[in-house]
């Protein structure tokens, strides 16, 4: 095992961790929201609010045609804060700590490319399989919204750079404060889980949870961080996990969206009736379906979630 224990030949105060994080996701991802807080002061600005269907700032922030705005330029400055996060998170890593950020991926200084695009095609294939399903099974509970030419802008940004963001959101959780549990409690599980709570109150303040409940929506923010938590344990690193997240965000913005939805896309379908406690328990199978899946592909061994996080050897460099 290196990807956890990685770390522990590192600096790990807890600081260092606080920093990192303040600097290369708050402040960072601050900056990058510049542009889409300019557009929306301007429209606020104007008197474009209509009150009676957007009740708070957050919600009309995602309006982005209400703002004058294409859904595409929307989610181009949505992005732009997990991109210089990201760019940012490369650039400070090693201020703090020996290793640099591509051992955070995986504890060596290679990216295993073909696990990311295993993963990848996985959880799309399953995507894929389950919308079908549904719309054969309920076709009223779909509104298609398919225009080609707000379809290819929104094709090119969601593929270059939607992995962006949800890779960025692996390596900081499954990646870098999952090495930073596991050196801190040397427990697998504590690498998990914790990490995964905060993945989902990261997500807190997204539209879902607003319109359908604390309670009813971090069960499913949290089991997608543990499931990918577990996925990057036993894969000894995170690229089959951010694969699988790269493919879920970048299936939603493309094909699916909905009111709710905190991708508010020109996507190919949107979703008129969604039921979130059955999205819950559709994630929990996806989970399950996936894991199975990696495990026989890769052949993992399940009993290495109970070892200690404990220093080795170091490994060769091999992918």
């Amino acid at each position: 095992m290196r990807h956890l224990e990685r770390a522990l030949t590192d600096t790990n105060d807890w600081w260092r961790y606080l920093l990192n994080f303040i600097l290369t996701f708050i402040v960072a991802s601050s900056i990058g929201s510049i542009p889409l807080l300019v557009v929306f002061m301007i429209h606020e600005f104007k008197g474009g609010v209509d009150s009676s269907s957007l009740q708070t700032a957050s919600e009309r922030m995602l309006d982005f045609e209400g703002m004058g705005i294409s859904n595409n330029i929307g989610l181009l400055l949505m992005l732009l804060p997990f991109v210089l996060s990201f760019v940012s998170f490369i650039f400070v890593m090693k201020w703090f700590h020996t290793r640099n950020w591509i051992e955070v991926i995986n504890g060596l200084k290679k990216i295993r490319w073909k696990k990311f695009a295993t993963g990848y095609i996985v959880w799309f294939s399953m995507s894929a399989l389950f919308l079908i399903i549904s719309y054969m099974a309920s076709p009223e509970d779909f509104e298609l919204q398919f225009v080609w030419s707000r379809f290819w802008p929104l094709l090119l940004i969601s593929v270059l750079l939607i992995p962006i963001q949800s890779s960025y959101e692996e390596i900081l959780f499954r990646g870098y404060l999952a090495q930073g549990f596991g050196v801190w409690t040397g427990s697998r599980f504590v690498a998990i889980l914790i990490p995964s709570i905060l993945f989902g109150l990261m997500h807190s303040m997204n539209p879902e949870v607003q319109e359908y409940g604390f309670w009813l929506t971090m069960p499913q923010y949290i089991g997608f961080g543990v499931i990918f938590g577990i996925a990057a344990t036993l894969d000894d690193g995170i690229e089959s996990a951010a694969g699988a997240h790269s493919a879920n965000n970048t299936f939603l913005s493309l094909f699916l969206t909905s009111e709710a939805s905190a991708l508010k896309t020109n996507a190919v379908f949107k979703q008129i009736n969604v039921d979130p406690e059955s999205d819950v328990f559709s994630l929990l199978f996806f989970g399950v379906v996936f894991l199975i899946i990696l495990t026989f592909i890769y052949k993992w061994d399940w009993t290495i979630l109970k070892n200690k996080v404990v220093k080795t050897d170091p490994p060769e460099n091999t992918i």
